[in-house]
């Protein structure tokens, strides 16, 4: 088999968060290319226990250019940021914005909407 051009291009990027190397796994689930984005962390709930968190994975088809691809690994990296910091923001104790709450426990409460208050 060829080497594939999508690896080329994934072994191009260079990315960081904070210093943290940003960690691009790919492969293949039959003969479609995958690729997700992760890096060395504390897990949440053990700080002392330090892992490499991963985040979703998307599909790259075989067309896709590179500015495709180049673009669709910041988008992951984004959302993986953003996936730790929901999981690391409190309010009053409270992991509110956490990234693993339940669709059902969402749709249940999802009438408890609220309008703009001015605080006293």
């Amino acid at each position: 088999m060829a080497q594939d051009k999508r690896v080329d291009i994934i072994n191009d990027i260079d990315a960081n968060y904070q210093e943290k190397k940003v960690i691009i796994f790919y492969g293949y689930h039959d003969t479609n290319m995958w690729v997700q984005v992760g890096m060395m962390r504390p897990d949440c709930d053990d700080p002392f226990l330090v892992e490499v968190g991963k985040g979703g994975k998307v599909y790259l088809s075989e067309h896709a250019s590179e500015d495709e691809i180049v673009k669709k690994i910041m988008g992951l990296t984004l959302a993986y940021v953003e996936h730790e910091t929901r999981e690391g923001f409190y309010y009053k104790g409270v992991r509110l914005f956490g990234p693993h709450i339940s669709l059902e426990a969402m749709m249940r409460n999802a009438h408890e909407t609220v309008g703009r208050e001015e605080i006293a």
